[in-house]
């Protein structure tokens, strides 16, 4: 997925979260009274909590889209995010690492990129997520 957060930014015209903060929040899109502790365990030498939970998808993601139905997620004692699963049955569709670095970084426009494989298919949240700021905005869920 795709999130342009500079168009984001201009168009919302107000202040966006940290995003070095935001990798913690995960929690907030999965289904309610799912999160489940599932033990303790290392992720590159850094002693996490991993626990699974249902995910909430939150935008239509099209037709023949592969949805999780299930997510795991490594948390350290510092509340951030140390690896992300999300799984559909027993197939892993995305395993994402963390490493903390610098807990407040200044990532200037064009300092990162990334270019997926010619043959995986972006899904641009940019639209949806500028809706969803105007609908919070306004009062509605």
């Amino acid at each position: 997925t795709k999130i342009d957060l500079e168009v984001v930014r201009r168009s919302w015209g107000r202040p966006l979260p940290n995003q070095a903060m935001a990798i913690r929040d995960v929690f907030e899109v999965v289904k309610p009274g799912t999160v489940r502790f599932v033990r303790e365990e290392a992720v590159r030498g850094v002693m996490t909590r991993l626990f699974e939970a249902v995910p909430e998808p939150g935008v239509d993601p099209g037709p023949g889209a592969a949805l999780p139905d299930r997510m795991r997620a490594w948390v350290g004692s510092d509340g951030l995010l140390r690896r992300q699963v999300l799984m559909r049955g027993d197939e892993v569709l995305m395993d994402a690492r963390f490493r903390i670095t610098d807990r407040n970084p200044r990532i200037r426009p064009g300092q990162f990129r990334f270019e997926p494989p010619p043959d995986y298919q972006v899904q641009d949240l940019t639209e949806s997520t500028l809706e969803a700021l105007r609908s919070l905005a306004a009062g509605r869920t």
